[in-house]
């Protein structure tokens, strides 16, 4: 089983998520609603992988990392709508990139994770 501290999308996740709070920060007052939005989507996308690897079976790990591959479209939405109402803008590009290459990991991890229970149902029959 693998530790999640140690993949290196859970690591980004979880740097993304510390980041995001100088970020949320600077969202101007009108938009205060999407800020706690904005912080658990960020906190759920590492949450749901390390509770995910640390699961028996892999349709569990797989689920869970769907989990936070969707909270990781969820913060990229929500960061499509401030970018261009924050003052420095290039910090949310910068997170939205941050999404779209952890959303490329985690999908990968994911195939990698149904190829297994695949291939280890191959091997039973």
């Amino acid at each position: 089983m693998r530790n999640p501290e140690n993949l290196r999308v859970y690591q980004q996740a979880l740097a993304l998520a510390i980041e995001l709070g100088p970020i949320t920060r600077q969202f101007p007052e009108d938009l205060d609603f999407i800020v706690p939005q904005v912080r658990t989507a960020a906190n759920s996308i590492h949450a749901s992988i390390a509770e995910g690897m640390k699961r028996g079976t892999e349709p569990d790990k797989a689920r869970f990392l769907d989990i936070a591959n969707g909270s990781t479209s969820e913060l990229r939405s929500h960061l499509l709508e401030v970018r261009g109402t924050v003052p420095n803008a290039v910090r949310v590009e910068w997170a939205q990139a941050e999404c779209e290459s952890i959303s490329r990991q985690l999908s990968a991890l994911i195939v990698s994770i149904r190829g297994r229970r695949s291939s280890d149902d191959d091997r039973v029959k």
